[in-house]
């Protein structure tokens, strides 16, 4: 294998080692052994299907690093535009900022900081009466 930057699909994944195999289309049926997915200090794992950037560090699919999920026709953010950031921790919880607040939503609802912050204001007042 050439290509030392490549984009597969996750074929399986060990969550307990935080490792994933890759599977190439463009490769007739070439699933790689399990390798390490990038954690920058925190723990998500792609979903088996989506698609990935692989980095090969020789010539072989051993010596490589899933780097994280790519955005494409089929994987569309979910939120977008300047100075925003959005995260989904699972299936039903995110969080995320659009420059001016961040907010934390999760099955039960949603909330956001300044909502926080007005509701202790306003328990601030009620005790000083």
């Amino acid at each position: 294998m050439n290509d030392v930057i490549r984009i597969g699909k996750v074929s399986s994944i060990d969550y307990e080692k935080g490792m994933i195999s890759v599977y190439y289309e463009d490769r007739t049926a070439m699933v790689t052994s399990i390798m390490p997915v990038l954690s920058n200090s925190r723990y998500k794992m792609p979903k088996v299907g989506e698609s990935i950037l692989v980095a090969h560090l020789s010539n072989g699919t051993n010596a490589a690093v899933v780097l994280g999920t790519v955005f494409n026709d089929a994987n569309v953010p979910k939120m977008s535009g300047q100075n925003v950031y959005y995260e989904e921790l699972s299936d039903n919880t995110m969080i995320s900022s659009d420059g001016t607040d961040i907010t934390l939503k999760a099955a039960a609802g949603s909330i956001n900081v300044s909502m926080l912050l007005n509701l202790i204001k306003r328990v601030e007042a009620l005790e000083r009466r």
